[in-house]
């Protein structure tokens, strides 16, 4: 087990968002966390990666998650993409992707100022990593442009990018193939999983895509008005009566 959520909640001025929410992935797995618009899917994220405040507890290899500071998740192992791309846009994609390693650099201001050995082995290490996970997800031609001159679809492999470079345990993905057509959303799920295997990350998914979540996906947990309603394999999942009724009611609406 690598997380492990328990008694989650999370309330805005009154209004129970999630409630007594649990749910435990296991290390190396594709888990996703799917339910209608609304259903408090995002909010959990935000909750485990300190974006909202909550109350329960969250271990992640140890770590409670929900009690340390946000700037502080990324240095156990918890990276992050966003449902709307959270870019620096009007920087290139190298800066956006340099920004990934910034909680690993190993110099000082005077190391950088003397551009001493230290200085000059980090700057080298980090450009061959940028290189490297560029070259993986097809993006090093477009290292020296600004990520606003790019294709939305390239723009998510900018930010998955982001997120994998700095190396995580846990890659948290929110809703990556919004706004995608079939063809993106194949490359980029293939590029998912051989990232997934290459560096032997756990995954969990926030997806609307029923075909997608259905065909990578270890586990599913399922959501609805704040609460879990269902969790199992995705035959279980498509089995399920209250999964069913929640989404319009129509068990075809998962072989869509």
């Amino acid at each position: 087990m690598i997380l492990s959520i328990k008694a989650l909640s999370v309330k805005f001025k009154g209004l129970i968002a999630v409630n007594n929410f649990s749910m435990d992935v296991e290390k190396e797995s594709f888990h996703s966390l799917i339910g209608p618009n609304g259903a408090g899917k995002t909010t959990v994220v935000n909750a485990l990666t300190r974006v909202v405040p909550s109350t329960g507890t969250a271990f992640f290899e140890g770590f409670d998650l929900l009690k340390m500071p946000p700037h502080r998740i990324i240095n156990v192992g918890v990276a992050r993409t966003f449902q709307n791309l959270e870019l620096f846009k009007n920087l290139t994609v190298m800066a956006n992707l340099f920004i990934g390693t910034i909680h690993k650099i190993n110099y000082n201001f005077l190391d950088e100022v003397f551009n001493t050995r230290s200085y000059k082995s980090e700057q080298s290490k980090t450009l061959q990593s940028i290189i490297e996970i560029a070259e993986m997800l097809g993006i090093k031609r477009y290292l020296n442009m600004p990520v606003s001159s790019l294709p939305y679809g390239t723009q998510k492999l900018v930010e998955i990018g982001r997120a994998v470079i700095s190396r995580p345990k846990l890659l948290i993905l929110d809703e990556p193939f919004a706004g995608l057509n079939d063809q993106e959303s194949e490359k980029l799920k293939e590029e998912i999983l051989r990232i997934k295997g290459l560096y032997a990350i756990t995954i969990l998914m926030i997806e609307h895509d029923m075909k997608i979540v259905m065909s990578v996906s270890n586990k599913i947990t399922v959501m609805n008005f704040g609460e879990k309603i269902a969790e199992g394999s995705p035959s279980e999942i498509i089995q399920n009566r209250k999964v069913a009724e929640a989404y319009l009611g129509d068990r075809s609406y998962f072989r869509s």
